[in-house]
């Protein structure tokens, strides 16, 4: 298992953002669990991962929504924005606040050349834009056939081609589940049973946490050309 923790320091120069991150310090005291959404192999991967993750959500700890009438503005430009504020009677004042850069822009075109824009944007001095908000899909137990079963490092593990694959497609190589797997004071290594599918086999295939990403045999199927009736013979 690989783990890591967020940093308690903000790496963005947005001075907001800064004090943003310092009150939730303060207000979530006690640190959260979650797996990651990609596959991780190295430590060094979850610790930038989980530094990119928080940078995200730190970059639209506080926002602008503006509007014009600026024809040229799209996605990722840049805008140096001003505020107007009254600095005597009768005398008016603009003020920078600095550049911002915009995620997200509507554009409204009208009769008689009418045009303006509403827009979204963010400091650009941050280092890690905004995830984006994407529902990530769910996998379900889904029927596969086994067409390799030679694991050259021995965990017996196999390959499958789902339903859904073509020709000569298949999967990575499955972990295989077990009814008993593991170690113990007695057992150091490869206690438990090992049933590796042969060649041909039905399997059900699971996903860990629904993620398609991380699939794994559930265990062997019969069908109508492998079951029998006489299924008490059956090893």
């Amino acid at each position: 298992t690989i783990a890591a923790e967020t940093p308690n320091k903000p790496t963005d120069k947005d001075q907001l953002g800064h004090e943003a991150f310092q009150a939730s310090l303060g207000m979530y005291r006690n640190p959260a669990r979650q797996y990651a959404l990609p596959r991780i192999q190295y430590t060094s991967e979850m610790t930038r991962y989980v530094r990119k993750k928080q940078e995200a959500a730190t970059a639209e700890s506080h926002y602008v929504l503006g509007q014009s009438e600026t024809a040229t503005l799209v996605t990722g430009s840049v805008v140096d924005l001003k505020s107007s504020f009254l600095e005597r009677v009768g005398s008016l004042t603009s003020e920078s606040l600095g550049e911002f850069f915009i995620t997200e822009i509507t554009h409204t075109v009208g009769e008689e050349c009418y045009y303006s824009n509403t827009f979204k944007a963010i400091p650009a001095v941050v280092d890690t834009l905004p995830e984006p908000e994407v529902e990530m899909p769910i996998a379900e137990p889904q029927m596969a056939r086994v067409t390799r079963n030679d694991d050259k490092f021995g965990h017996g593990r196999v390959q499958v081609q789902m339903n859904w694959q073509t020709e000569k497609m298949s999967t990575d190589w499955l972990c295989v589940m077990a009814p008993d797997g593991g170690s113990s004071d007695q057992v150091k290594s490869n206690r438990g049973f090992v049933f590796i599918p042969e060649v041909g086999d039905h399997v059900l295939v699971g996903f860990r946490h629904g993620d398609p990403n991380r699939p794994y045999v559930m265990g062997s199927l019969f069908n109508g050309t492998t079951e029998r009736e006489d299924l008490q013979r059956t090893i």
